[in-house]
């Protein structure tokens, strides 16, 4: 790796780094990146964390997932830089929450909050005069024991958002739907993609990977040993829950856990990142002009005596070439690969912030709308939480 001969990254206070000069003439100046601590108050395993406009103001906020705590938790900007937090959901209808995604199940043009909770079961947390917080029954007692991943989008094309997610104790990657506007947890059916090969499935992410117009699922499945990152293709909105989805492999990666879908070669498709649990490797495959051909595998790098966890395709430095965040889950590390050359080619890492803890999901966004890209992420640890890495000066 090139970080090993070329490592001129330097702490400073605040767990931030630098990227000297003279390092790497190839790559603009990266800033260093200083943490500000958006909420230590949930409690405590902090467990993931993604970016929304949530209350419909032009500025982007955040909803959390507190795994120990059993607490979902809503950060809003108010104004750009301030956040007020709170929790809007708690309890056995959460408990064990590992994910949460953002989307309005019920058209009344106010976000809600479906979390996935290793209790078993997905609750649907709606937004109304107050918050409140039902279980959706198809997701209870149908042999899921732990639902990790949960995504929100309009999946068959009838304009009313449903409910991708995969079960990492129960193998499926399920789908929830309502037949009119939901009203309640009673609403929703389940449609399994697939209960059969996804063994320790982990994540379900929602894109059109064969540009037809709908939605997909990219998958990974830790214990799947053929075919472990793979997507299903969605039958067609007439179909879509009353049909086989053809599963279409992408390609194996060891104990495979956290996906990420973005071009990262500049050809216009839609490649796959993922990384791996139990080795905290990182990879990325390239996608063919036919995504249900055979996909190229190109490792990017690992860290050892870690776990990987969340990755994210970016251009952390705007200099049009892709970058990869990625987060660790044990002695917790928020870092950077960047090709030397050619994404086809070595990478090199830089480490941006040695936190500790355990790290999850790493959402690379401009947060402040100051034209500059941004991180979040969760750190469970002692007086961890949510915190937001902005790049300074």
């Amino acid at each position: 790796m090139k970080a090993l001969l070329c490592s001129r990254w330097c702490s400073i206070a605040l767990t931030a780094v630098v990227l000297a000069s003279g390092c790497d003439t190839a790559r603009p100046v990266s800033s260093t990146y200083l943490p500000v601590a958006i909420d230590t108050a949930g409690g405590s395993g902090a467990d993931g964390v993604v970016v929304a406009d949530v209350d419909g103001d032009g500025i982007l906020d955040a909803v959390s997932a507190w795994e120990q705590s059993g607490r979902v938790r809503l950060h809003l900007q108010r104004p750009v830089g301030v956040w007020n937090n709170r929790t809007i959901a708690e309890g056995a209808d959460v408990g064990g929450v590992e994910d949460v995604a953002v989307g309005d199940l019920d058209g009344d043009g106010r976000m809600d909050v479906v979390a996935a909770c290793e209790s078993g079961r997905l609750t649907w947390i709606r937004q109304g005069a107050s918050w409140t917080s039902v279980v959706i029954d198809a997701s209870v007692g149908t042999g899921c024991g732990s639902w990790i991943d949960v995504e929100i989008g309009d999946i068959n094309g009838d304009g009313l958002p449903d409910v991708a997610a995969a079960c990492k104790e129960g193998d499926a990657v399920s789908i929830f739907y309502a037949l009119d506007t939901p009203t309640g947890g009673d609403s929703f059916v389940r449609f399994d993609v697939d209960a059969v090969t996804r063994r320790k499935a982990s994540c379900a992410l929602l894109v059109d990977m064969d540009e037809d117009g709908d939605l997909d699922i990219v998958s990974a499945a830790r214990e799947e040993s053929v075919a472990g990152i793979a997507w299903y293709e969605n039958p067609g909105p007439s179909l879509a829950f009353a049909s086989p989805w053809t599963k279409h492999a992408i390609g194996d990666w060891p104990d495979a856990f956290w996906l990420d879908v973005g071009d990262i070669d500049g050809d216009g498709l839609v490649d796959v990142a993922a990384s791996s649990w139990e080795q905290a490797s990182f990879a990325w495959f390239r996608r063919p002009a036919d995504p249900r051909g055979v996909w190229q595998r190109f490792s990017v790098g690992e860290f050892s005596g870690t776990r990987g966890a969340g990755i994210t395709i970016t251009d952390l430095d705007a200099d049009g070439i892709t970058d990869l965040v990625v987060g660790t889950y044990r002695s917790g590390r928020l870092a950077v690969f960047r090709p030397v050359a050619s994404v086809t080619g070595a990478w090199w890492s830089a480490t941006l912030a040695t936190p500790g803890g355990r790290l999850d999901l790493v959402p690379v966004v401009d947060i402040n709308g100051d034209g500059r890209l941004d991180i979040l992420t969760t750190v469970d640890a002692d007086n961890g939480g949510v915190f937001w890495y902005r790049p300074w000066p």
